[in-house]
């Protein structure tokens, strides 16, 4: 069995590792080989006759670890002489942990010595019965991928104990190690992994409340979120539906709870791993444009959701024509806080509490610029305490064009266009140039719009 534990800083994974690790040592053993990369975890284990490595004496694992390389084939010239094919049960094994392995592999003198004979543990031992636990905070660039290929039992820490256990051949199992847990006497085996980590099943038991503000755009959406608030929680996530999508979102997910996704998994097992990282502990989950979310990802969004010990939504409003809303099931999960534009005078009262050391005047230049946006508000404000009154008068020099530039620049295109048919003699040369023209006009119609709306 070749078990692999990887998980971001304080993730469970020493936890983990101390509990494969007292259930290994109360088994008999051919051969032990133990390193720490840390010089921490697996010092308690050593013995008169028993070594734990460290970085300082990388020289001497080395060479321990070629040697039990080198053992392989006399060990397998003995099996053959048995007729067998492979280790019963019972036969004698080696037991080799290695704490934190990147810093053996990547050690520049010792390093491909050390990944070579590991590669040759991992590909040969299987038959043998042997055991090989590494522990990392990531795969990539820690384990050899020859040693990665043969990995078949891994342990993904998401944070806080929240496991995910991947063995070959099995479904995917979850669980929370549970350090209170007393060690039970068993073999180290696959069948007996979780009980072994001493896991927890996670219950749910009350429904997440969740805040839902709603609003058109403008009305302080983002800004709203930026400054919920609750006390019982001790973490906050924040992600954008909008500029994620439903595979980066749940990687973005993961990351911000202190776990890293697994490469190559499935939509499915993100979303399972951030389910289980959010509930690691008390988490504000905030969810910012949810309208902009696929279809696909709604499923995804409501486990977060009841993971989460608390959230809140932004997004915009139904249209009214609309006969059906795909987010009907997530607007009735929450309370509705509807939001619009501030006000001149609200706008003014939310300047003066953020930033009362602004003049009059910067603060009713703010305000013409924002259009009642508390989020610019805010964001212009940070800018006129910082720059003074140069950024006051940048503010104030931005002049939207008035609306009759839209008629100005349409008769402009037409003139454009006719002067074009009856200057240029080349028909084809006239139609590519008036195509040209009007795909122009149409890829600026957007940021046209927003300017002059």
């Amino acid at each position: 069995m070749r078990i692999l534990i990887t998980g971001a800083s304080r993730s469970g994974k020493s936890t983990a590792l101390h509990r494969l690790a007292k259930t290994a040592m109360a088994q008999q053993w051919l051969a032990v080989l133990l390193a720490d990369g840390k010089a921490m975890e697996l010092l308690s284990y050593a013995r008169p006759d028993r070594i734990v490595y460290t970085e300082h004496t990388i020289e001497a694992f080395s060479q321990a670890l070629a040697q039990l390389a080198q053992q392989l084939s006399q060990r397998y010239s003995a099996l053959a002489a048995s007729g067998q094919r492979s280790a019963a049960p019972d036969a004698p094994r080696t037991l080799l942990i290695v704490d934190e392995i990147q810093i053996f592999t990547r050690h520049p003198v010792h390093g491909k010595k050390i990944r070579d004979a590991l590669t040759q543990l991992a590909e040969q031992s299987g038959a043998l019965g042997d055991i090989l636990i590494l522990t990392s905070q990531r795969a990539t660039g820690a384990v050899p991928p020859s040693v990665r290929v043969n990995i078949d039992t891994e342990l993904r820490m998401l944070g806080a104990g929240y496991f995910q256990l991947i063995q070959t051949g099995q479904p995917k199992q979850q669980g929370r190690t549970d350090p209170s847990d007393p060690q039970l006497t068993q073999s180290l085996c696959p069948a007996n992994l979780l009980s072994i980590l001493g896991s927890q099943t996670e219950q749910l038991n009350r429904p997440t409340p969740i805040t839902r503000y709603e609003g058109q755009s403008g009305s302080g959406l983002t800004h709203a979120l930026l400054t919920h608030r609750d006390p019982s929680c001790s973490r906050r996530i924040m992600l954008d539906c909008r500029a994620h999508t439903h595979r980066s979102l749940l990687i973005d997910c993961l990351r911000q709870c202190g776990a890293e996704p697994a490469e190559g998994a499935l939509i499915t097992e993100l979303a399972q791993a951030a389910s289980l990282a959010l509930a690691a502990q008390p988490t504000l989950l905030l969810l910012d444009n949810l309208d902009c979310s696929s279809l696909k990802a709604r499923d995804s969004l409501h486990r977060l959701l009841d993971s989460a010990a608390s959230a809140a939504i932004s997004l915009q409003p139904p249209k009214p024509d609309c006969k059906s809303d795909p987010l009907a099931s997530l607007r009735r999960r929450a309370s509705l806080v509807e939001l619009r534009p501030l006000s001149d005078s609200e706008a003014l009262q939310l300047i003066r509490r953020l930033a009362p050391q602004i003049d009059d005047a910067s603060a009713l230049a703010i305000v013409r610029r924002a259009d009642g946006n508390p989020q610019a508000l805010v964001a212009y404000a940070e800018r006129v305490i910082t720059h003074g009154e140069e950024e006051r008068h940048q503010i104030e020099s931005v002049r939207r064009p008035a609306r009759w530039l839209n008629i100005v620049l349409m008769f402009g295109v037409i003139v454009v266009v006719i002067l074009i048919q009856r200057n240029v003699s080349n028909d084809i040369a006239g139609a590519v140039l008036t195509g040209i023209i009007v795909m122009l006009m149409w890829f600026l119609r957007p940021r046209f719009r927003e300017a002059t709306k």
